[in-house]
């Protein structure tokens, strides 16, 4: 491989690559990559950001992903100089940080940043997002994960000098915002054309969103969201049919052709869940279907949707009795999979779990999509021959 060719590059010090970084690093000189366009370091140590960043041309980098796994107070300076080198540069259009708050909020933003699509994770002053957002002018794509924390009922009068003009996709995750608080940012985003709302304490009814989008957002092509919220009291399908019943106006389902779906289980049913199909979650924990009691403003069911669950690429299984009475309901009925394009499966194997050969987990997951499985369990040594070949012959 000619370095010199190379324009993309990816370095990961994560649980399936440790220590790839510093191998990497002992076995190549980094500055021969002279034609680098895209960075992606994954879980790496904080030590590697200067290493790497001094030696590579950051003026010609177009992306950069960055995820710290250990933390510094020495490296600090250096972490955060390095980076506001890197985002002042002229060619950067991408950034996605996934580091410590008290690095992003410590780096100088250029007054004019080209940066066009923003992802930041992690929590994050909502003051601190205010002066991102008018150093950058160009942004069109946003996405926040657990961040937009600290802010106030006057919101307007902080980000009044917001200039997100040019933005037209916003992803919100994670976030203690009240509708109001993101009614009033939006107010700012007039050329948005796709939303998403993951999370949030507070039920928002359709009537609410359907007045504010009419008014604010006439632009708005696609709007996901996915909410969990806990009731003080258990629920029954009255409550269900109240809570969804907004979302059956003209405006959501012959307009905009959204369509909403609002379940509970039986076992927790003060708990509800209420999101947009397709369900807009990267990561999933699976219910059994058994117990659960949903309605939709689609006469599509769960089972007979295909694209309903397309988004889920990291599932999470405990295998507890009601999964293993659920797949063997699905066995008697289901012709594909739920989830077809999950690359990422995580099982908790309990006590109980080998009431059911761990292949017929296929009746809910297209297993030829799988990239990474990983199995967790404090009963491994309770774990006869036969199901350490079970085991052995579904990995």
């Amino acid at each position: 491989m000619d370095p010199k060719r190379v324009v993309s590059l990816t370095l990961a010090d994560d649980d399936r690559t440790p220590g790839q970084v510093d191998l990497f690093l002992s076995l190549v000189q980094i500055q021969q990559f002279a034609r680098l366009r895209s960075l992606t370091l994954i879980q790496i140590d904080e030590c590697h950001v200067d290493i790497i960043l001094k030696r590579i041309h950051v003026c010609l980098l177009k992306y950069l992903s960055l995820s710290i796994k250990e933390y510094e107070n020495r490296h600090r300076k250096t972490t955060v100089d390095r980076l506001s080198i890197v985002i002042a540069q002229s060619q950067l259009r991408r950034l996605d940080l996934a580091i410590r708050k008290d690095r992003v909020s410590d780096m100088v933003w250029p007054i004019n940043c080209t940066i066009r699509h923003l992802i930041i994770s992690g929590i994050m002053d909502f003051v601190y997002m205010c002066t991102i957002f008018r150093h950058s002018p160009h942004l069109q794509t946003l996405v926040t994960r657990d961040c937009f924390r600290g802010i106030r009922n006057d919101i307007v009068s902080m980000s009044s000098a917001v200039s997100l003009l040019k933005l037209t996709s916003l992803t919100i995750e994670e976030s203690d915002i009240t509708f109001h608080q993101l009614e009033s940012f939006l107010s700012f985003t007039p050329l948005l054309e796709y939303l998403k709302r993951i999370g949030g304490k507070n039920l928002v009814e359709g009537k609410q969103w359907e007045e504010f989008i009419c008014k604010n957002l006439q632009l708005l092509g696609r709007f996901e969201f996915f909410y969990s919220i806990q009731k003080r009291h258990n629920q029954n399908a009255e409550d269900l049919q109240l809570i969804i019943a907004p979302f059956r106006s003209p405006f959501w389902i012959k307009n905009k052709n959204w369509f909403v779906t609002c379940e509970y289980n039986t076992h927790c049913s003060s708990l509800i869940y209420l999101y947009t199909i397709p369900n807009c979650q990267s990561t999933l924990q699976y219910e059994s279907y058994l117990h659960r009691v949903s309605l939709s403003t689609s006469s599509e069911t769960t089972e007979s949707n295909s694209t309903i669950m397309n988004n889920v690429e990291t599932i999470h299984l405990s295998m507890k009795n009601n999964l293993a009475a659920d797949i063997e309901q699905k066995r008697a009925t289901t012709v594909c999979p739920l989830f077809r394009k999950t690359t990422e499966l995580r099982l908790d194997l309990l006590k109980n779990w080998s009431l059911f050969r761990l292949c017929y987990i296929s009746i809910l997951i297209d297993f030829s999509q799988l990239t990474k499985i990983v199995l967790t369990s404090h009963y491994f040594h309770e774990c006869n021959v036969y199901t350490l070949m079970d085991i052995a012959n579904f990995i």
